[in-house]
């Protein structure tokens, strides 16, 4: 039983950094996206200033 236990802490260990490096990149993955869609924004924006005038 007592092999159970550290068969656990390693498999717990190794996902957590796992897991938090995906996550990481998930993070720096939607600000990637978010600076796209904002540009977007900003050329529609301008466009429809332009067209006003």
């Amino acid at each position: 039983m007592s092999e159970m236990g550290t068969v656990g802490d390693y498999l717990g260990g190794t996902s957590v950094g796992l897991l938090s490096l995906a996550s990481i990149l998930f993070v720096v993955a939607v600000i990637i996206m978010q600076k796209e869609e904002l540009a977007l924004q900003k050329d529609e924006l301008k466009k429809q200033q332009k067209n006003i005038k």
